[in-house]
């Protein structure tokens, strides 16, 4: 019995005796046997609420030892945890979990979190008798890249349960002041996209594609829509172009978070060469609420304003109108009877972009403007 009971029942007795020297002596034996009764009564169910949670914990354990043993027994389970930690250890060099891994086998490793969700959601265990069996096997499917990119994101509707989870869990391990890690924490959502459940939105299945563009070399590029699997290659061609810049105060490079919230939300269509590599993407932020629309910076309505956000060339591949044909197409798609307005920022010494915008109708709202951490731009506005 814990010392919590002995302490409650320590104060019952010491009630009791209160009660018996002050109410019920002086009004006889009838009224003291009735005392005592009542207290026998409440001991009595103080009694049986301890077995009732000492059986809860008990079926807590045993319910937690069946998980346990069932993971190590399953064979698919196990295939999926060893090509997820092998990718973890190489530091996702390895190319296990495309290879060897089927949708089939990714969504029974996701059941089997599912079902430990129900555990904590229905209160029959807490985040701290998990923590310690299932954690890492937990954080090193949530937050691997592969399986964010081609499983969890592009359907993320379904996977709400395990969101819900992951909610409690990594808040649970960053309270817990040091005593446990979190795998690939670089990957993990962050607090605003579980806030704000941007996995509640679901991207269409069927990319948009528009026409083929010849370039000078004779190669034909191809524009599509993009989606979560080409999350990777925007972050290296966005690299690429960084690290290429002169002057890299021209470019504030947009954040991976970034990019899966825009995936969800916004318009965003890459240039692809003939080996399927992403040469080129821009961005077009919708005309929604939030820091990325700059309708607050130009005093205009955010219902009718939508924020060019990013344009990116491979340096191998410009000079060849890239800029142009992305902002063209990408507007275009975006203009409905809400959006009359799109603004951008370009920095005030890039020339050749400035130039660019104004041969596609944008004009210059406010010439310098500070964004992005005290980077100077200029403010440019297109109206529908």
């Amino acid at each position: 019995m814990s010392n919590r009971v002995f302490l409650l029942l320590f104060v019952i007795c010491l009630i009791v005796i209160c009660i018996y020297i002050f109410i019920a002596k002086p009004f006889g034996e009838d009224k003291i046997v009735d005392v005592f009764s009542l207290v026998g009564t409440i001991i009595g169910a103080i009694f049986i609420a301890v077995e009732l949670q000492n059986t809860q914990v008990v079926t807590c354990c045993e319910t937690l030892i069946n998980l346990n043993n069932y993971f190590h027994e399953n064979a698919t389970l196990m295939k999926v945890y060893g090509l997820l930690e092998r990718s973890y250890m190489t530091k996702f060099a390895d190319k296990g979990l495309e290879t060897d891994a089927n949708e089939n086998d990714i969504a029974a490793y996701c059941t089997f979190f599912e079902n430990l969700y129900l555990l904590i959601n229905n209160r029959i265990a807490k985040i701290s008798d998990i923590d310690d069996l299932f954690g890492y096997r937990f954080f090193i499917f949530v937050n691997n890249p592969y399986i964010q990119e081609h499983y969890i994101l592009p359907t993320s509707s379904s996977y709400r349960q395990i969101f819900a989870l992951y909610d409690i869990w990594i808040d649970y391990r960053r309270k817990s002041k040091g005593l446990s890690h979190i795998p690939n924490e670089r990957f993990s959502f962050s607090d605003e996209y579980l806030d704000k459940k941007f996995y509640i939105f679901d991207k269409e299945p069927d990319l948009k594609h528009y026409p083929d563009v010849t370039i000078r070399s004779g190669e034909v590029i191809k524009l599509r829509e993009l989606d979560f699997h080409d999350l990777t290659p925007i972050l290296k061609l966005q690299e690429i172009v960084y690290q290429s810049m002169p002057d890299q105060s021209m470019l504030a490079p947009l954040t991976r978070e970034e990019l899966i919230e825009s995936l969800h939300l916004d318009f965003l269509i890459g240039a692809f060469n003939p080996e399927d590599e992403l040469v080129a993407f821009t961005l077009l932020v919708a005309n929604r609420k939030g820091k990325r629309n700059l309708a607050s910076d130009g005093h205009l309505d955010w219902h009718k304003c939508a924020t060019l956000d990013m344009v990116m060339v491979h340096p191998s591949y410009r000079g060849n109108g890239f800029q142009q044909i992305l902002i063209n197409t990408v507007v275009e798609s975006a203009y409905n009877e809400q959006i009359q307005y799109i603004l951008a920022t370009v920095a005030p010494d890039n020339a050749h972009s400035l130039d660019n915008f104004k041969k596609l109708g944008f004009v210059v709202m406010i010439p310098n403007l500070s964004k992005y951490g005290g980077l100077q731009r200029a403010l440019l506005l297109k109206q529908k």
